[in-house]
C-alpha cells in the first residue's frame, strides 16, 4: 500500500532535518580545521623569519614559550 502523502512529506522532512545536522558537523569540523591550518601558517612564518633572522631568536624566545604556555592553557580549558 503507499504511503499517504503526509507520511511521505514527514520522512521527508526527517531526512532533510538528518541532512541539516550532518552538514552542520561538517562545517564545524571545517571550521576548527581552517583554525588549525592558520595556526600552522603562522607558525611557518615565525620559523622562516627567525631562521632568516637568528638575531632575533633571543629576543622572541620567551615572547613564544608564554605563547605556548598561554595556547596550552587555552586548549586544555576548552576541553572540559
Amino acid at each position: 500500500m503507499a504511503k499517504s502523502k503526509e507520511v511521505q512529506m514527514k520522512d521527508l522532512n526527517e531526512s532533510l532535518m538528518e541532512i541539516s545536522e550532518e552538514l552542520e558537523n561538517i562545517c564545524e569540523e571545517l571550521s576548527e580545521l581552517n583554525s588549525n591550518m592558520s595556526t600552522i601558517g603562522s607558525m611557518i612564518t615565525i620559523n622562516t623569519l627567525l631562521s632568516s633572522h637568528p638575531e632575533m631568536k633571543e629576543k622572541v624566545a620567551p615572547l613564544m614559550e608564554e605563547l605556548i604556555k598561554g595556547l596550552e592553557l587555552a586548549l586544555s580549558e576548552s576541553d572540559e
